[in-house]
């Protein structure tokens, strides 16, 4: 090793050797150890120049979340290990385990947006409704299309409908009751909108004359 030696390594070559290290530190045989490698040795190289600040930011948090995964095994009898932070939390969120997802989001400094999606996914993903709209009911930093999304694309119409009036605009409102095939929902909601436009575009993308028909009485409504 050239610093043992005497020689003044340059930062390509510190640079190196911490990658080195990290490479090395995976290949030790215990969760454990690759954690104390990580901070032993290349967590100190990166500190060796303040070039590689984020590179040992990075290493730093790697570190803390193979521990962390390490003790969530134990927990739950469940592999974590390769897993990445958003990984952990969505496999947690689905097992319903949200002192630990909450643990993550401080631990780790995650953002609202990337939480609340991460809430999202996995609240659908495991059928948890009932957390999702508790979830639904703050202020959310993603907006609620997230949310009406995932509930479609899981199959579940009337869970993402719940979401539906939490948008801000009327026309956004009425797109999305259309995508859900809520025809009479659209309507009612072009109705309180006084939009003959966004009535008479439902009735052209209507599936039947009832629902079309249903159209027709908001916009005689409007006529009076």
């Amino acid at each position: 090793n050239a610093e043992y030696m005497g020689y003044e390594l340059n930062d390509e070559q510190r640079f190196a050797a911490a990658a080195l290290a990290v490479r090395q530190a995976y290949r030790a045989p215990t969760p454990q150890d690759r954690h104390d490698a990580l901070v032993t040795e290349a967590l100190a190289r990166f500190k060796s120049s303040k070039d590689f600040a984020f590179e040992a930011a990075a290493t730093k948090d790697q570190a803390t979340l193979l521990k962390f995964q390490a003790e969530l095994a134990k927990r739950t009898g469940r592999q974590f290990e390769g897993w990445s932070l958003s990984e952990t939390m969505f496999e947690c969120a689905c097992l319903n385990l949200l002192d630990v997802v909450e643990r993550c989001r401080e631990q780790f400094s995650v953002s609202p947006k990337r939480y609340f999606h991460i809430l999202v996914r996995a609240f659908v993903a495991s059928g948890n409704f009932k957390e999702l709209e508790k979830l639904g009911k703050n202020k959310s930093p993603i907006g609620f299309k997230p949310f009406i999304d995932a509930c479609a694309a899981a199959g579940r119409p009337n869970e993402a409908a719940k979401y539906v009036p939490k948008l801000p605009k009327a026309d956004e409102r009425v797109e999305a009751f259309v995508k859900l095939q809520l025809y009479r929902e659209a309507a009612d909601e072009a109705l309180k909108a006084r939009s003959v436009e966004m009535l008479e575009n439902i009735a052209a993308v209507a599936p039947n004359e009832d629902v079309r028909s249903y159209v027709r009485v908001q916009i005689g409504k409007l006529a009076k």
